[in-house]
């Protein structure tokens, strides 16, 4: 896989982060994922997805296994590779303009160790950081700030054409969890009002397309007006929280 370095990332209410490799965070989540046995609700998606962090909820048992840079497809093949599934499975919609990446799927499914002791050595320092207080960056308010990245104000580059096989994987790989007995639900992250009829929207419309029952997606109830973006496309922190408990509602409620 090749390396990609990202920018130290920050925080609401939280300190600065560790500026490691996309392909060694998104090994380290694939890796918790494959070793964690409690997991009974598991989130797969995209960076967009991703910021949904796991202490942002108060449903147990969450797992949040989506990737930089990726597609809810790569959660899916680790999920469908292992002989334990879980319970409940939420699909992010928003990004499946990429297909699944095979490579860290064989990664995480062939435990290669080499990868492993690298990543244990890159993040042992970002393994120390402070818990974040959920409640106060809550309590605080929407954010003032409020940007557009240039990337999202142009066409989207891809087409509904070049979507179409990572929807009928996608429609694949659902089935497979449902005939095994899971319950696997659709939903999509709200962009900023400015990007929700853009062709970024695309991937959403054309999922919606295809699953046009109400029952395969988690119905989400967001105030809008508590919502904020870094980039128009991936909330905030208070904004992930705010959606986590909008998803921690809608969980509830399920049989």
């Amino acid at each position: 896989m090749g390396v990609l370095w990202v920018a130290p990332a920050f925080v609401e209410g939280g300190g600065e982060g560790e500026a490691i490799s996309t392909d060694a965070s998104n090994l380290r989540v694939a890796n918790s994922y494959w070793r964690s046995r409690d997991a009974r609700v598991v989130i797969v998606g995209s960076s967009l997805a991703h910021r949904l962090s796991e202490e942002f909820f108060e449903t147990p048992g969450i797992k949040n296994l989506s990737f930089e840079g990726g597609s809810s497809l790569t959660g899916l093949e680790i999920i469908a590779s292992m002989p334990k599934r879980p319970r409940v499975v939420l699909v992010e919609a928003n990004v499946l303009s990429r297909p699944a990446d095979l490579a860290l799927v064989r990664d995480v499914v062939e435990r290669r160790p080499a990868p492993l002791r690298i990543v244990r050595w890159i993040l042992r320092p970002g393994d120390q950081k402070k818990k974040l207080n959920v409640e106060q960056i809550l309590a605080a308010g929407p954010s003032t700030r409020h940007e557009i990245a240039p990337i999202y104000l142009k066409p989207a580059s891809y087409t509904a054409e070049s979507v179409k096989p990572n929807i009928n994987n996608l429609k694949r790989l659902i089935l497979d969890l449902r005939r095994s007995g899971s319950k696997v639900l659709l939903f999509d992250l709200p962009f900023a009002p400015e990007l929700q009829h853009s062709t970024h929207r695309l991937s959403t419309n054309l999922a919606h397309a295809q699953f046009t029952d109400l029952a395969d997606w988690l119905p989400l109830a967001e105030d809008q007006s508590q919502l904020r973006w870094s980039d128009g496309v991936h909330l905030d922190a208070r904004s992930s929280i705010v959606i986590a408990r909008e998803m921690d509602r809608a969980l509830s409620k399920m049989p």
